[in-house]
């Protein structure tokens, strides 16, 4: 998850970089006097469209967070609790928090022995050992519940 974050905010920081150089390239002495004033505006109009979509792009890919195969999250905050079982979601550090839920298989094992052993129903002790397996079902929540 870690490097495709990377990747597109590096991305998004190329975009925002080529942008500036078209805000800053009509200003520049030497490619100025080339230029009429017609297409210095033309130019920095394209290098502030470049800069908002590299702005966008960095801001979608640093604040998306998505869920492992064996995870959800419930994302709390503005909105309400919203649980993501399979996907992802826009996650804004001030304004949501996110719980982590394993849907990994799950051990129990109970064992009543000695003391603790179980009385049956004819007043007998009964040493029981039991292994449970708890696995979490993926259902999925419709907003309007």
């Amino acid at each position: 998850m870690g490097d495709r974050r990377r990747s597109g905010a590096g991305m998004g920081g190329l975009i925002i970089l080529l942008a500036l150089a078209f805000i800053i390239a009509p200003f520049v002495p030497g490619v100025a006097s080339v230029l009429t004033p017609t297409s210095q505006v033309i130019f920095m109009a394209f290098g502030v469209c470049l800069l908002l979509f590299g702005a966008i792009i960095v801001t979608i890919v640093k604040l998306y967070v998505k869920t492992s195969a064996d995870e959800a999250f419930v994302r709390t905050g503005l909105g309400g609790q919203r649980p993501i079982i399979d996907g992802g979601a826009m996650v804004i550090p001030v304004v949501h928090n996110v719980i982590a839920v394993s849907l990994q298989t799950m051990r129990l094992d109970v064992e009543r022995s000695a003391a603790d052993a179980l009385i049956t129903g004819d007043n007998l002790r009964a040493d029981v050992e039991a292994e449970f397996y708890i696995k979490v079902q993926k259902t999925r929540v419709l907003p309007f519940e």
